[in-house]
């Protein structure tokens, strides 16, 4: 059984600059590209849970997760005011996983997702590569986003799930070849009033100030996309 998997791509390179633990928190980086589930997602792999059952035994939010992305969580009830993100990761060392899932901090670890889930939004909009479409206000409004607080912020429920996964390995001089392997994903809900983060991101996106002026089309792009930024985000 085998999970399809979408590589975006997004910016190319990280630099991170970390500040001292008693100094205040300040990163600088671009997010690196970050695999995500597809919707068509194989629950049938779904060997173990956390909850020791099946795939019919998930929670609503990751069922919803796993089904259709983010978007299907927010639209339950309870987060029809919240922006949801997931924090995710996987591999197949149980403790190592459990040692990330248990020093995950919605303040610490927020600001990176805001950031790869702004950057994906104007890199889906735009019309030519979002540098040359925005100008600098796209390399620095995902910066700036990843270096912000967003307070009121609060880590939810999290889940692990334990997969069977069959590729088929394709080897030039030898027969079709099938790898089974194990696999462990862990999942972290977390939420975030939607006008309290419209509101912070709005004040980002105001307080950009590029080195290098936007040309006539560049300005005119960036008033665009923050007047409907929200729209799809």
């Amino acid at each position: 059984m085998k999970i399809k998997i979408i590589f975006p791509v997004f910016l190319i390179g990280i630099l991170i600059l970390a500040s001292c633990v008693s100094q205040e928190r300040r990163m600088i980086f671009m997010p690196e590209d970050q695999p995500e589930l597809d919707i068509f997602f194989d629950f049938d792999s779904i060997i173990e849970t956390q909850n020791n059952g099946d795939a019919s035994t998930l929670p609503e939010w990751v069922n919803r997760y796993l089904s259709g992305g983010i978007a299907e969580v927010e639209f339950m009830e309870e987060y029809r005011d919240k922006y949801i993100f997931i924090g995710e990761n996987r591999g197949n060392s149980f403790s190592a996983l459990q040692q990330w899932a248990l020093h995950f901090s919605a303040e610490q670890d927020l600001p990176r997702l805001v950031a790869l889930r702004i950057e994906k939004r104007l890199v889906a909009t735009a019309l030519l590569y979002p540098e040359d479409e925005y100008g600098e206000f796209f390399e620095t409004l995902v910066i700036d986003s990843a270096n912000e607080d967003y307070p009121g912020s609060q880590r939810g429920e999290s889940f692990w799930i334990k997969q069977k996964i069959e590729e088929i390995i394709e080897e030039p001089d030898q027969s079709d070849n099938v790898s089974i392997h194990e696999r462990y994903l862990f999942f972290i809900l977390i939420s975030v009033n939607r006008a309290d983060m419209q509101s912070r991101i709005r004040g980002i996106m105001e307080n950009i100030r590029t080195v290098t002026p936007p040309t006539r089309e560049q300005a005119a792009a960036v008033s665009r996309v923050k007047h409907n930024f929200f729209t799809g985000f």
